[in-house]
Order: structure tokens, then C-alpha cells, then sequence
């Protein structure tokens, strides 16, 4: 029985995520982490090498088992999010870049909560915002997760198909850290390119229940008294983890 359970412990670690790191602390980061992870999406046979940089990053190819993950601190958070990328890419689990970057995210968040970016309550308790791959994404996600969802399946959705899912999960309040939305009493946002607000008054966009979606930029507008000045909500860049 000893040997039965040495052997299947051996295949275990021989299907099982490998980390190298020149660096200790690095390297004692991947080791701790990267079962966690492996337990919320499936082990994968990958070499991955973590070095010292200047950002988050994880590099390979999709299908590929070899991997470099670039940190620029002992982060629990961000490795997770890095090592998920690797199982991603491992398996092909790749979709839009709202469930790439979510299912990263979404490991953070279920691994290491307090670690999480409070950047998201903000960007949801404000009612309005930009398009966000990694806070839009975590929300759709952590909804199906908390649903029983397969969330792996929803890698095919597009934007507007995960976009419902999105407005369930505000209109639910089933959001990572149960927070929901606190839009303004009155007035009106104006929203370039993709976006979303907590209401059903729009001009330019996809009504969803209690939310509407943008595509496109639009203006969404809060009941009356509209008093409040225009604001103007623009897309940023890739924000860093």
C-alpha cells in the first residue's frame, strides 16, 4: 500500500506544475502557490521558470510546457494571477481577453481575497465605468463560480453574452466582496468605447435588466433633476496587477 501511494504521489508531481527560480524567495513563492492553484483548474505538466522584472508577466506558447513568469515583487496575488496564465495557455483555455484576464484574477481573489485590488469596490460602487478586462471579467466569473457555473465553459461567450452575466451578478449583488452598485441620484455620463452603468436610461447602449452596456460610447443618463455637469469617462490602458 506504501509503494501504491508513493508511486501515485511521483505521478502526481510528474503531472503537476514545476517551478525554477534563481531567486529563493521566487522560487518558495511558485512552490506555495502553485498547487493552489492547480486545485481550482487542473494540474498541467509545465516547466515554469519566475524571474525578477519590472512587471507582471507570464510568457509561452498555447499547448506549449514551457513557461517564464516575470515578477517585480513577492506578490501571493499576482502570482496566482501569473500562474493561471500558465494553465491557460497549457490547456488552450484562452478566450476575449475579459475571461483571460478574469480567470487569472479570479484566482487571486478566491486564493488570497485580502490581497485583491480594493480598486474593484470603487470601480463598482461608483455605478459607471470604463471597460475593464480584469474587474469585468472577475465579476462575470466569480457570478458562474458562485453559481456552480463550469466557468472554463464560458471561455466562448463574447462580450455582450457575458455582458448579461455581468448584469445579473450587479443586480444580485453577487460580486467579489458583496458590493454593489451606488450610482449618482441624478444626472448623466457620457462613456467612450466600451463601458457600463447602473441604469436603464441610455442613449448608445444595450439595456440589460438594470444595466446598460456600451459597445460603442454612449450616454447614460440617472433620473431627473439632470443638474449634475457631463462627465467624461475614457478608456485607459492595461492596468498593472
Amino acid at each position: 500500500m506504501k509503494t501504491l501511494l508513493f508511486l501515485l504521489a511521483s505521478l502526481s508531481l510528474l503531472l503537476s506544475m514545476t517551478c525554477y527560480s534563481n531567486t529563493p524567495s521566487l522560487q518558495r513563492l511558485c512552490e506555495k502557490v502553485a498547487p493552489q492553484v492547480e486545485s481550482l483548474w487542473g494540474k498541467v505538466k509545465a516547466s515554469v521558470t519566475v524571474v525578477k522584472g519590472s512587471v507582471y508577466e507570464t510568457k509561452g506558447t498555447p499547448y506549449g510546457n514551457t513557461f517564464t513568469i516575470i515578477m517585480k515583487d513577492n506578490n501571493l496575488c499576482a502570482m496566482a494571477h501569473e500562474l493561471t496564465h500558465v494553465i491557460e495557455l497549457s490547456k488552450g483555455y484562452l478566450g476575449e481577453d475579459w475571461f483571460n484576464e478574469g480567470l487569472a484574477d479570479l484566482s487571486c481573489y478566491l486564493l488570497y481575497p485580502d490581497y485583491y485590488p480594493k480598486e474593484y469596490i470603487v470601480w463598482i460602487e461608483k455605478g459607471y465605468g470604463e471597460y475593464d478586462s480584469y474587474f469585468f471579467g472577475l465579476t462575470v466569473l466569480y457570478y458562474a463560480y458562485a453559481k456552480g457555473m463550469n466557468v472554463l465553459n464560458l471561455r466562448k461567450l463574447d462580450y455582450i453574452e457575458a455582458s448579461r452575466i455581468f448584469a445579473k451578478a450587479l443586480e444580485e449583488g453577487l460580486t467579489p466582496f458583496g458590493v454593489k452598485p451606488h450610482p449618482p441620484l441624478f444626472g448623466k455620463v457620457r462613456i467612450n468605447g466600451k463601458g457600463w452603468a447602473y441604469t436603464k436610461n441610455s442613449e448608445g447602449g444595450l439595456v440589460l435588466g438594470d444595466v446598460t452596456i456600451f459597445t460603442h460610447g454612449g450616454v447614460a443618463r440617472f433620473p431627473w433633476p439632470a443638474l449634475l455637469p457631463l462627465f467624461v469617462v475614457s478608456r485607459r490602458g492595461r492596468r498593472s496587477k
